[in-house]
């Protein structure tokens, strides 16, 4: 699940009434991706987005980019070390993913919902 936690802090009313040109600076990852994501979420919110002639222009620097997988992990994740490029797979001593914790709280597949209709 991607969670914008730093956009919804965002007091964006300033915005609304006015063309806004919108920059994107990462220090790693997917530049392009984050920036159309920003730019597709700040037109959601009712901002002008515009290429010439911009109001204002905002710029957003995000330093970290990361996705929530909703996974706990007791171990180590899969890595690549730094000196010797070798790839260090993935060491779970305990681990629960989001399809434990449905089935964990009742919430069965469709397959064992349609199982239980018919028995």
């Amino acid at each position: 699940m991607f969670r914008e936690r730093a956009l919804a802090q965002l007091d964006i009313e300033q915005l609304k009434r006015r063309n806004v040109a919108a920059e994107v600076f990462l220090q790693a990852g997917p530049e392009m991706f984050v920036r159309e994501f920003v730019v597709a979420w700040l037109r959601a919110h009712g901002v002008r987005i515009v290429a010439d002639s911009p109001e204002i222009k905002v710029k957003a620097f995000a330093s970290v980019f990361g996705t929530d997988t909703d996974t706990t992990l007791i171990g180590i994740r899969a890595f690549q070390a730094p000196v010797v490029n070798l790839p260090i797979p993935e060491i779970a001593l305990f681990m629960i993913s989001p399809a434990f914790r449905r089935v964990a709280q009742g919430q069965r597949s469709g397959r064992a919902a349609a199982q239980r209709r018919r028995g």
